[in-house]
């Protein structure tokens, strides 16, 4: 695998492959059931998709919550499903109305504002690279060579 040339200690890739692991190995641990446990009425759940949502509906529904989809219908007695993309450019607190009640964050949603932030640390690296430098040129034999052919090791 060839690093980015703005990244030569290859952080990012390194948090990405965190993150794929950390989503797999938690898979089937009952993430989903202690955030449904927790959640009463009044409270918001901020889901990353649509099967989220209906899986948290469901649940919800079956612990003998009231749900609803929209915040015109929210109250102290239900709880509020929203499915949301995270956007750093977008306030989430200005998008709905406030709540008395508790935010959950479902861990879709949780592990898409970490992907997101890692990505656009990458691109951010990049334009920086971009607009003030240039890329090396990978032809050159880097100098620790020169160093290990005369003997400093």
């Amino acid at each position: 695998m060839t690093l980015p040339y703005y990244d030569i200690f290859g952080v990012g890739a390194a948090v990405r492959s965190f993150m794929r692991t950390l989503e797999n190995t938690n898979r089937k641990t009952g993430r989903t059931t202690r955030t449904v446990e927790q959640v009463q009425p009044g409270d918001v759940v901020v889901c990353g998709g649509n099967k989220t949502r209906m899986i948290y509906a469901y649940e919800l529904k079956r612990r003998g919550l009231e749900v609803v989809g929209s915040p015109n219908h929210h109250s102290y007695r239900n709880v509020l499903l929203i499915v949301d993309r995270p956007d750093p450019d977008r306030d989430l607190l200005r998008a709905y109305p406030q709540t008395d009640g508790t935010i959950h964050f479902t861990h879709d949603y949780v592990e898409r504002v970490y992907g997101d932030a890692v990505e656009t640390a990458s691109k951010r690296l990049a334009n920086i690279r971009d607009r003030w430098g240039k890329e090396p040129d990978r032809t050159r034999e880097p100098a620790i060579n020169h160093i290990d052919r005369e003997g400093f090791n």
